[in-house]
Protein backbone atom coordinates (compact mmCIF):
# COMPACT_ATOMS: atom_id res chain seq x y z
CA UNK A 1 0.00 0.00 0.00
CA UNK A 2 1.33 3.01 -1.31
CA UNK A 3 -0.14 6.58 0.83
CA UNK A 4 -1.77 8.93 -1.60
CA UNK A 5 -2.28 11.63 0.11
CA UNK A 6 -0.81 13.92 3.74
CA UNK A 7 -1.36 12.01 6.55
CA UNK A 8 -4.11 12.35 8.50
CA UNK A 9 -3.79 11.82 12.44
CA UNK A 10 -7.31 11.10 14.72
CA UNK A 11 -7.37 11.19 18.79
CA UNK A 12 -9.14 7.98 20.19
CA UNK A 13 -9.47 7.49 23.60
CA UNK A 14 -5.85 8.26 24.66
CA UNK A 15 -4.85 11.63 26.26
CA UNK A 16 -2.08 14.00 24.31
CA UNK A 17 0.69 12.47 25.92
CA UNK A 18 -0.48 9.67 26.65
CA UNK A 19 1.08 6.22 25.69
CA UNK A 20 -0.19 3.23 24.65
CA UNK A 21 1.89 0.95 27.09
CA UNK A 22 1.93 1.48 31.22
CA UNK A 23 -0.62 2.48 33.93
CA UNK A 24 -4.16 3.68 33.54
CA UNK A 25 -6.59 4.49 35.71
CA UNK A 26 -9.04 1.17 36.38
CA UNK A 27 -11.75 3.09 35.93
CA UNK A 28 -11.30 5.06 33.16
CA UNK A 29 -9.91 2.06 31.14
CA UNK A 30 -13.00 0.38 31.62
CA UNK A 31 -15.23 3.77 30.16
CA UNK A 32 -12.84 3.44 27.16
CA UNK A 33 -14.03 -0.59 27.07
CA UNK A 34 -17.22 0.56 26.85
CA UNK A 35 -16.58 3.75 24.18
CA UNK A 36 -14.72 1.84 21.94
CA UNK A 37 -17.16 -1.61 21.92
CA UNK A 38 -19.98 1.23 21.36
CA UNK A 39 -18.17 2.99 18.06
CA UNK A 40 -16.03 -0.26 17.02
CA UNK A 41 -19.67 -2.31 17.45
CA UNK A 42 -17.18 -5.26 17.76
CA UNK A 43 -18.97 -8.09 20.58
CA UNK A 44 -17.15 -8.41 23.82
CA UNK A 45 -16.24 -11.80 22.99
CA UNK A 46 -13.25 -10.37 20.53
CA UNK A 47 -12.23 -7.65 22.61
CA UNK A 48 -9.83 -7.16 25.19
CA UNK A 49 -8.19 -4.70 27.66
CA UNK A 50 -5.50 -5.72 29.44
CA UNK A 51 -4.38 -4.14 32.70
CA UNK A 52 -0.97 -2.93 30.73
CA UNK A 53 -2.62 -1.19 27.86
CA UNK A 54 -4.35 2.23 27.71
CA UNK A 55 -6.99 1.36 24.90
CA UNK A 56 -8.85 -1.94 24.22
CA UNK A 57 -7.53 -4.29 21.03
CA UNK A 58 -9.55 -6.71 19.03
CA UNK A 59 -9.69 -9.92 19.18
CA UNK A 60 -8.85 -11.21 15.85
CA UNK A 61 -10.33 -15.04 14.93
CA UNK A 62 -7.45 -18.05 15.38
CA UNK A 63 -8.90 -19.51 12.43
CA UNK A 64 -8.96 -16.34 10.22
CA UNK A 65 -12.52 -14.38 9.54
CA UNK A 66 -15.16 -16.24 7.50
CA UNK A 67 -16.11 -12.84 6.28
CA UNK A 68 -13.77 -9.86 6.40
CA UNK A 69 -14.25 -8.73 9.63
CA UNK A 70 -16.28 -8.63 12.89
CA UNK A 71 -19.93 -8.87 12.37
CA UNK A 72 -21.88 -5.87 13.34
CA UNK A 73 -18.29 -3.76 12.93
CA UNK A 74 -19.09 0.32 12.14
CA UNK A 75 -17.73 0.85 8.81
CA UNK A 76 -16.59 4.23 9.73
CA UNK A 77 -14.76 3.07 12.39
CA UNK A 78 -12.54 1.24 9.78
CA UNK A 79 -9.84 4.18 9.58
CA UNK A 80 -8.66 2.82 13.00
CA UNK A 81 -4.93 0.94 12.40
CA UNK A 82 -5.79 -1.61 14.98
CA UNK A 83 -8.57 -3.12 12.68
CA UNK A 84 -6.01 -3.50 9.93
CA UNK A 85 -3.31 -5.65 11.93
CA UNK A 86 -0.99 -7.64 9.66
CA UNK A 87 -1.26 -11.37 10.42
CA UNK A 88 1.30 -11.78 12.52
CA UNK A 89 0.20 -9.19 14.56
CA UNK A 90 -3.32 -10.74 14.80
CA UNK A 91 -2.28 -14.31 16.73
CA UNK A 92 -0.60 -15.06 19.49
CA UNK A 93 2.57 -16.55 20.12
CA UNK A 94 3.78 -18.90 21.58
CA UNK A 95 6.55 -19.01 24.04
CA UNK A 96 9.02 -21.53 25.24
CA UNK A 97 9.90 -21.08 28.66
CA UNK A 98 11.07 -22.99 32.10
CA UNK A 99 7.51 -25.18 31.80
CA UNK A 100 7.59 -25.71 27.90
CA UNK A 101 5.65 -23.74 25.32
CA UNK A 102 2.45 -21.61 26.62
CA UNK A 103 0.72 -19.10 24.77
CA UNK A 104 1.00 -15.52 25.02
CA UNK A 105 -1.21 -14.26 27.72
CA UNK A 106 -3.53 -10.51 27.24
CA UNK A 107 -0.42 -8.63 28.83
CA UNK A 108 2.36 -10.03 26.92
CA UNK A 109 0.29 -9.75 23.49
CA UNK A 110 -1.31 -6.14 24.39
CA UNK A 111 2.55 -5.07 25.09
CA UNK A 112 3.85 -6.74 22.08
CA UNK A 113 1.31 -5.13 19.52
CA UNK A 114 1.04 -1.59 20.87
CA UNK A 115 5.05 -1.73 21.26
CA UNK A 116 4.79 -2.38 17.34
CA UNK A 117 1.50 0.26 16.63
CA UNK A 118 3.78 3.16 18.46
CA UNK A 119 7.23 2.07 16.73
CA UNK A 120 5.51 1.61 13.52
CA UNK A 121 3.75 5.28 13.62
CA UNK A 122 0.65 4.47 13.36
CA UNK A 123 0.44 5.77 16.81
CA UNK A 124 2.04 8.96 18.23
CA UNK A 125 1.57 10.68 21.91
CA UNK A 126 0.93 13.74 21.00
CA UNK A 127 -0.76 14.04 17.73
CA UNK A 128 -2.96 10.12 17.83
CA UNK A 129 -3.90 7.24 15.22
CA UNK A 130 -3.00 7.32 12.06
CA UNK A 131 -6.09 6.48 9.47
CA UNK A 132 -5.70 4.04 7.33
CA UNK A 133 -8.40 5.31 4.97
CA UNK A 134 -6.98 8.37 4.27
CA UNK A 135 -4.25 7.05 3.27
CA UNK A 136 -5.72 5.45 0.60
CA UNK A 137 -8.15 8.98 0.08
CA UNK A 138 -11.18 7.70 1.66
CA UNK A 139 -12.97 10.26 4.11
CA UNK A 140 -14.78 8.48 7.06
CA UNK A 141 -16.91 12.19 7.24
CA UNK A 142 -17.95 11.35 3.67
CA UNK A 143 -21.26 8.95 3.30
CA UNK A 144 -20.60 7.39 -0.20
CA UNK A 145 -16.94 6.61 1.16
CA UNK A 146 -18.55 5.24 4.08
CA UNK A 147 -21.13 3.04 2.36
CA UNK A 148 -17.90 1.73 -0.20
CA UNK A 149 -16.21 0.60 3.28
CA UNK A 150 -19.47 -1.18 4.07
CA UNK A 151 -20.25 -2.62 0.99
CA UNK A 152 -16.57 -4.37 1.08
CA UNK A 153 -16.81 -5.74 4.73
CA UNK A 154 -20.15 -7.00 3.31
CA UNK A 155 -17.94 -9.26 0.36
CA UNK A 156 -18.23 -7.07 -2.11
CA UNK A 157 -14.95 -6.45 -4.39
CA UNK A 158 -12.74 -3.57 -4.00
CA UNK A 159 -9.56 -3.29 -4.88
CA UNK A 160 -8.33 -0.39 -3.21
CA UNK A 161 -9.56 -1.44 0.06
CA UNK A 162 -8.20 -5.24 -1.02
CA UNK A 163 -4.81 -3.82 -1.40
CA UNK A 164 -4.67 -1.85 2.34
CA UNK A 165 -1.58 -3.38 4.37
CA UNK A 166 0.19 -1.86 7.27
CA UNK A 167 3.35 -4.43 7.18
CA UNK A 168 5.35 -2.04 5.37
CA UNK A 169 4.82 0.33 8.24
CA UNK A 170 6.42 -2.68 10.42
CA UNK A 171 10.09 -3.17 8.36
CA UNK A 172 11.92 0.12 9.93
CA UNK A 173 12.36 -1.75 12.88
CA UNK A 174 12.26 -5.13 11.90
CA UNK A 175 15.19 -3.84 9.49
CA UNK A 176 16.78 -2.02 12.57
CA UNK A 177 16.69 -4.64 14.89
CA UNK A 178 17.83 -7.21 12.52
CA UNK A 179 14.59 -9.74 13.31
CA UNK A 180 11.01 -9.26 13.42
CA UNK A 181 10.57 -10.43 16.74
CA UNK A 182 12.18 -7.47 18.28
CA UNK A 183 8.61 -6.66 20.29
CA UNK A 184 8.15 -10.25 21.66
CA UNK A 185 11.22 -9.39 23.01
CA UNK A 186 10.76 -6.13 24.49
CA UNK A 187 7.45 -7.57 26.46
CA UNK A 188 9.34 -10.23 27.52
CA UNK A 189 11.94 -8.56 28.99
CA UNK A 190 9.46 -5.52 30.15
CA UNK A 191 6.60 -6.79 31.27
CA UNK A 192 7.59 -7.30 34.83
CA UNK A 193 8.40 -3.75 35.68
CA UNK A 194 5.31 -2.76 33.17
CA UNK A 195 3.08 -4.50 35.57
CA UNK A 196 4.67 -3.28 38.95
CA UNK A 197 3.92 0.39 37.18
CA UNK A 198 0.01 -0.38 36.48
CA UNK A 199 -0.04 -2.34 40.04
CA UNK A 200 1.53 0.63 41.81
CA UNK A 201 -1.05 2.76 39.63
CA UNK A 202 -4.32 1.01 39.66
CA UNK A 203 -3.90 0.47 43.53
CA UNK A 204 -3.48 4.47 44.36
CA UNK A 205 -6.41 4.99 42.08
CA UNK A 206 -8.67 2.20 43.49
CA UNK A 207 -7.41 3.18 47.22
CA UNK A 208 -8.95 6.72 46.24
CA UNK A 209 -12.38 5.27 44.89
CA UNK A 210 -12.67 3.05 48.25
CA UNK A 211 -12.18 6.53 50.27
CA UNK A 212 -14.93 8.07 47.99
CA UNK A 213 -17.40 5.48 48.81
CA UNK A 214 -17.42 7.06 52.80
CA UNK A 215 -19.15 10.27 50.22
CA UNK A 216 -21.83 8.21 48.96
CA UNK A 217 -25.00 9.81 48.75
CA UNK A 218 -27.17 7.01 49.32
CA UNK A 219 -26.56 2.82 49.98
CA UNK A 220 -27.29 2.42 46.27
CA UNK A 221 -24.60 4.25 44.81
CA UNK A 222 -22.06 2.91 47.82
CA UNK A 223 -22.62 -0.46 46.87
CA UNK A 224 -22.43 0.09 43.23
CA UNK A 225 -18.90 1.75 43.86
CA UNK A 226 -18.01 -1.10 45.91
CA UNK A 227 -18.66 -3.59 43.30
CA UNK A 228 -16.78 -1.91 40.80
CA UNK A 229 -13.57 -1.66 43.23
CA UNK A 230 -13.68 -4.88 43.73
CA UNK A 231 -14.60 -6.15 39.84
CA UNK A 232 -11.59 -3.75 38.90
CA UNK A 233 -9.29 -5.29 41.41
CA UNK A 234 -9.56 -8.82 40.28
CA UNK A 235 -9.01 -7.50 37.00
CA UNK A 236 -5.98 -5.19 37.56
CA UNK A 237 -4.55 -7.59 39.88
CA UNK A 238 -4.69 -11.44 38.87
CA UNK A 239 -0.97 -11.80 37.90
CA UNK A 240 -0.43 -9.88 40.96
CA UNK A 241 2.53 -13.06 42.99
CA UNK A 242 0.10 -14.52 45.88
CA UNK A 243 0.81 -13.86 49.60
CA UNK A 244 -0.82 -16.74 50.73
CA UNK A 245 -4.05 -17.56 47.51
CA UNK A 246 -4.23 -16.41 44.31
CA UNK A 247 -5.04 -12.99 44.13
CA UNK A 248 -7.64 -13.48 41.92
CA UNK A 249 -9.46 -15.54 44.38
CA UNK A 250 -9.01 -13.34 46.93
CA UNK A 251 -10.77 -10.45 44.87
CA UNK A 252 -13.56 -12.83 44.09
CA UNK A 253 -14.44 -13.70 47.56
CA UNK A 254 -13.95 -10.16 48.77
CA UNK A 255 -16.68 -9.34 45.89
CA UNK A 256 -18.70 -11.51 47.25
CA UNK A 257 -18.73 -10.08 50.43
CA UNK A 258 -19.99 -6.92 48.92
CA UNK A 259 -22.51 -8.67 47.10
CA UNK A 260 -23.91 -10.12 50.87
CA UNK A 261 -23.75 -6.96 52.29
CA UNK A 262 -25.88 -5.39 49.47
CA UNK A 263 -27.02 -1.65 49.83
CA UNK A 264 -26.40 -0.90 53.58
CA UNK A 265 -23.03 1.41 53.17
CA UNK A 266 -22.61 1.01 56.75
CA UNK A 267 -22.06 -2.93 56.31
CA UNK A 268 -19.76 -2.10 53.43
CA UNK A 269 -17.44 0.25 54.98
CA UNK A 270 -17.15 -1.71 58.22
CA UNK A 271 -16.58 -4.81 56.27
CA UNK A 272 -15.45 -5.65 52.37
CA UNK A 273 -14.47 -2.28 51.70
CA UNK A 274 -12.26 -1.61 54.92
CA UNK A 275 -10.57 -5.20 53.45
CA UNK A 276 -10.04 -3.46 50.27
CA UNK A 277 -8.98 -0.48 51.36
CA UNK A 278 -6.07 -2.64 53.36
CA UNK A 279 -5.27 -4.68 50.42
CA UNK A 280 -4.84 -2.24 48.07
CA UNK A 281 -2.95 0.00 50.58
CA UNK A 282 -0.13 -3.13 50.56
CA UNK A 283 -0.28 -3.38 46.98
CA UNK A 284 0.92 0.59 46.62
CA UNK A 285 2.94 0.28 50.24
CA UNK A 286 4.91 -2.81 47.82
CA UNK A 287 4.82 -1.03 44.21
CA UNK A 288 5.12 2.89 44.45
CA UNK A 289 8.91 1.66 45.81
CA UNK A 290 9.77 -0.22 42.75
CA UNK A 291 8.07 2.05 40.67
CA UNK A 292 10.29 5.26 41.25
CA UNK A 293 12.83 2.71 40.96
CA UNK A 294 12.00 2.33 37.49
CA UNK A 295 11.56 6.04 37.07
CA UNK A 296 15.52 6.15 38.26
CA UNK A 297 16.19 3.47 36.35
CA UNK A 298 18.96 4.93 33.04
CA UNK A 299 17.51 3.58 30.76
CA UNK A 300 14.05 4.18 31.69
CA UNK A 301 11.99 1.36 31.72
CA UNK A 302 8.65 3.40 30.69
CA UNK A 303 9.76 2.80 27.44
CA UNK A 304 10.93 5.25 24.51
CA UNK A 305 10.14 2.20 21.84
CA UNK A 306 11.97 2.22 19.13
CA UNK A 307 15.99 0.46 18.29
CA UNK A 308 18.45 2.54 20.18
Amino acid sequence: MTATVEPLRRRFLTDPGEPLVGGTDPLQSALRYGQAQGYWGIPDSHLIQPPVAGCPLPVYPAQGFTRRRWEGLNPAAMWHPLLWLPPRLQGRYMITGEHGEVMEDDDLYAVRVLAEMTVAGLYDEHTGWLDVLALVGLDVDDAADVARVSAWLAGGPDDLLDGIDLSEFLLEAEVAYGNQDWAINYALTGLAAIRAICWADASSCLLADCDSIVDCDSDRSAYLSASTVAQLGRLYFRALPPDTEPEMSWWSAVHGRVERAGEDKQALILGPVGEMANRLSEIRDTYWPILRQIAEAQPPVQPTFGPS
